[in-house]
């Protein structure tokens, strides 16, 4: 007992992050799933009554996952997909994009209302 070693650890949450796309790539040593953020924003290019240039600001997190981890990882996911969807129903699958989806700022473009500054 007496040759026993303490370690202190602290562990930093990150922040929480809501994903609305996510890119999955891999190579032989590991995955890399680049879970994307969004978000429409409107800068001012000049006194109120000017234009705004409308902005989409796009956030990464990236996790790195090993080869040998990454079936564990899905098993995981697949076992709380069941679980959930026992207790609220089947969860939709949507629609998968095109390989060549629209640019965001073509997005921004056409769904954006121009009066809207927020």
């Amino acid at each position: 007992m007496e040759n026993q070693k303490q370690i202190n650890m602290t562990f930093d949450a990150g922040k929480t992050f809501y994903c609305e796309n996510i890119v999955i790539s891999h190579d032989n040593a590991k995955f890399i799933l680049d879970f994307r953020q969004e978000i429409p924003r409107f800068d001012p290019i000049g006194p109120p009554e000017q234009l705004i240039q409308p902005t989409v600001v796009v956030t990464h997190n990236v996790v790195i996952i090993s080869v040998d981890r990454m079936k564990s990882f899905v098993k995981a996911m697949q076992d709380n997909i069941t679980t959930f969807e026992k207790q609220f129903g089947k969860l939709k699958e949507e629609k998968p994009m095109p390989k060549q989806a629209k640019q965001p700022a073509k997005i921004l473009a056409e769904s954006t209302n121009v009066g809207y500054i927020g």
